[in-house]
């Protein structure tokens, strides 16, 4: 028997519990309690036959999904989409101080768009922040 748990943000996990588990529910919750699972995953699924290899499938709405490099991608683009949207608090802040929006931060926003514009990719790293600049 297993247990398939999913991240809110993303991800699944599988644990095995031992064959004669009366409620898989409350198993869930005594590894959930332990610390076995962090608090942030919930169990969605218990006793499944696995389709693969975890990382090459999702579980969404009851039913297994593949991840195909398309998908892979577009979740790619939805993290730069909001890193890009709350990039836009810093330059705003740098506007209303007066203060010169620094190069590090304009090639930040340009490298998130250019991951937004294209229709494929294989996704990697997104860039990295750089630190807020002064007097904002």
């Amino acid at each position: 028997m297993n247990i398939i748990w999913k991240k809110a943000s993303g991800g699944i996990a599988i644990t095995a519990m031992a064959d004669g588990v009366s409620d898989p529910r409350d198993e869930a919750e005594a590894i959930q309690s332990s610390g076995g699972i962090p608090a942030d995953w919930r169990a969605v699924a218990f006793d499944v036959e696995l389709p693969g290899h975890p990382d090459s499938f999702d579980y969404v709405n009851g039913a297994f999904v593949a991840i195909t490099p398309a998908i892979s991608w577009a979740a790619y683009q939805a993290q730069a989409q909001t890193a890009l949207a709350k990039s836009d608090v810093t330059i705003l802040r740098c506007v209303e101080s007066g203060v010169a929006v620094p190069s590090a931060w304009a090639g930040y926003r340009a490298a998130l768009r250019a991951i937004v514009a294209v229709s494929t990719g294989t996704p990697d790293t997104l860039p990295t922040r750089p630190p807020f600049p002064t007097g904002t």
